[in-house]
């Protein structure tokens, strides 16, 4: 099983909605920024992350496509906040605050809630 991080913005740019059960073929980076997922996960969720969907560069021509199952998909939201010490303009993801909700049907536009921004999917697929 590969559990992959869907970022907002890529779907709500270039994605097409998924669903659980869905036939999926991505472009697939390793999950890297495991420094900001935790923030946003926790150490724990995050080190689970194998990959990141991408449709904006950063891989090399040619990359392989992965195709697999959708088999689960939770909407990510988390707090956001001023560092302590920082600017007035910068948020940044507030630890300890995830909140995971599963949902049958991802289209990148999940509402923000009082207190909690929505930042990603958590896609879990089984390839084929």
């Amino acid at each position: 099983m590969l559990r992959v991080w869907v970022d907002d913005w890529q779907m709500q740019c270039c994605g097409q909605p998924i669903e659980v059960g869905a036939k999926v073929s991505w472009t697939l980076k390793p999950a890297d920024d495991l420094d900001f997922a935790a923030a946003v996960l926790g150490q724990e969720l995050a080190q689970s992350l194998t990959h990141a969907e991408e449709h904006h560069g950063g891989l090399p021509d040619g990359a392989p496509v992965t195709v697999g199952t959708v088999t689960a998909i939770k909407a990510v939201r988390c707090r956001y906040d001023r560092a302590p010490g920082g600017d007035d303009k910068t948020l940044y993801p507030v630890e300890g605050t995830v909140d995971l909700r599963e949902v049958s049907r991802a289209d990148g536009w999940e509402r923000d809630e009082p207190d909690l921004r929505f930042v990603c999917y958590l896609v879990d697929v089984d390839e084929d």
